[in-house]
């Protein structure tokens, strides 16, 4: 398992860059752990040190994309292991900016626990997807075409404050389940009440919804030229779908119908719709077919 984790990833990092990922990806592993145990034993595992940690992990991950991006432009946008990557760290930084304006207890062992996962899942594709599968046309493609970075740029924004959104919808069912069936949870009592959680989904969804609205509008105007022959594509069609989803989600804020354990749920769904996306069609940046037209893909293919 940890051949697999540790690696050079065929060259397409230096040295540096690849002990700051891997020592990001190692503080990020124990404060997700840290934070869980929070969750059972909160006198013995301080929410206070697993913050601590995950900031070592943040700022080693702003490190590790600063040098990156100085070394090589936006070639770190062109694949998909470094983007799931910069969800993580997005997800790291958004948690801290929210904290400092409205704390709130236990939330971290969801979003750090996610985080990790997105990093483990990035690792694990970092031999066939990572930096050194980015082709000089690719990377080329990116630097020309400002309409794809856009896209790209902000589908990081949008998928990580909707994995905060998710990460508190369950949470929030979790909360009301217990409370509904009248079980007493030590573990649910530290987290924030019902009102709460609502409050945050709303406000990251207040966000989020028309952050992923723009990257999809971005994704529209980068393909306008062939759209016909993307309309009928699975990849657009889910979008859609995650979109129509998502509206509703948004629109919990206006109408009681809509909001509570509905909202929560549909949140849930709709990033279940963007794994299915992103991941599940293969349109994340690396594996994405945006990235690269058709005529780079003939040139490949000869």
């Amino acid at each position: 398992m940890i051949a697999l984790l540790v690696h050079n990833f065929g060259g397409g990092l230096t040295a540096l860059e690849t002990w700051l990922m891997h020592a990001a990806s190692l503080f990020l592993f124990v404060a997700a752990l840290l934070a869980v145990l929070g969750l059972f034993w909160p006198r013995t595992f301080s929410s206070v040190a697993a913050n601590i940690v995950a900031a070592l992990g943040l700022a080693a991950f702003v490190w590790y994309f600063w040098l990156r991006f100085v070394d090589d432009g936006v070639a770190p946008l062109a694949n998909a292991f470094e983007v799931l990557l910069q969800i993580a760290t997005t997800i790291l930084a958004g948690y801290f900016i929210w904290m400092g304006l409205k704390p709130q207890r236990h939330v971290n062992a969801w979003l750090f626990a996610l985080a990790f996962l997105l990093t483990l899942s990035a690792l694990l594709i970092g031999g066939s997807a990572g930096p050194a599968s980015v082709g000089e046309a690719k990377a080329n493609q990116l630097s020309h075409n400002p309409w794809l970075v856009a896209h790209i740029v902000f589908i990081i924004l949008a998928v990580s404050m909707l994995t905060f959104a998710t990460a508190v919808s369950s949470i929030y069912l979790l909360q009301d389940r217990t409370l509904r069936r009248k079980r007493d949870s030590k573990v649910l009592q530290s987290l924030p009440p019902l009102e709460a959680l609502q409050r945050m989904v709303m406000r990251v969804m207040t966000v989020g919804f028309p952050t992923m609205t723009l990257a999809l509008v971005f994704g529209f105007v980068v393909v306008w030229d062939e759209l016909s022959d993307w309309i009928a594509s699975p990849v657009i069609l889910s979008s859609f779908v995650m979109w129509l989803v998502f509206l509703l989600a948004a629109l919990g804020r206006f109408y009681r119908a809509l909001g509570g354990r509905r909202k929560s749920w549909l949140v849930i769904i709709g990033y279940l719709l963007v794994i299915l996306t992103y991941f599940g069609a293969g349109a994340m940046p690396g594996n994405h077919s945006f990235v690269g037209d058709k005529s780079d893909q003939k040139e490949e293919a000869k």
